[in-house]
């Protein structure tokens, strides 16, 4: 890879991780929401339900949110450039969140369904394929934050650790504040 292009893959791998990880959240967090109701035996109807159907049907039902949630985000886009910026972001955001959440447990019911056709087969196998792609080019950069952020908490720790002595410089500022607030004059 070129010196100058890399940085331009990084980014554009952390954002491919970033949309990845949201997908991911998400679909947990759907999951999650989902045991609230007796979802095992309505998971089970709804996957016989979809099996039952053509391959083709099943790919206008699983695209049928991005259909109603795209328009939600264009207005909440509009929102955002009528100066509406707080309306306009959180709606943005509950849409994308709420769309990815439904379209990943879709996912879940009809993927086996969906990856019968082949073409959508080869999508997924490339973002699979791409998926990999940014772990192996993102994953050394972050191990490396990782281990940076793991180095500052124990200098950290051993700053305060050694700067916590009755003679040091910040119990000596306490000291001279609580003895301020000791002999302040009543009011």
């Amino acid at each position: 890879m070129q010196r100058w292009t890399k940085p331009f893959w990084i980014i554009l791998a952390s954002i491919f991780l970033f949309e990845s990880w949201v997908w991911d959240f998400c679909a947990a967090f759907g999951r999650r929401l989902l045991k609230l109701i007796p979802w095992d035996s309505f998971k089970a109807d709804l996957k016989k339900f979809f099996d039952g159907l053509p391959a083709p049907v099943v790919l206008v039902v699983f695209l049928v949110p991005v259909g109603v949630l795209e328009p939600i985000k264009i207005f909440a886009l509009w929102l955002i450039a009528s100066g509406h910026w707080t309306l306009g972001i959180l709606g943005f955001l509950v849409a994308k969140f709420v769309g990815l959440g439904i379209i990943a447990i879709l996912f879940d019911l009809t993927r086996e369904k969906l990856l019968s056709m082949k073409w959508m087969a080869t999508l997924y196998a490339f973002i699979i394929h791409w998926v990999d792609w940014a772990h192996n080019l993102v994953d050394p950069y972050q191990q490396a934050l990782r281990a940076q952020i793991v180095d500052l908490k124990l200098r950290v720790a051993r700053f305060v650790r050694e700067n916590s002595s009755r003679n040091s410089f910040f119990a000596r500022i306490i000291r001279v504040r609580n003895q301020a607030r000791k002999n302040r004059p009543p009011s």
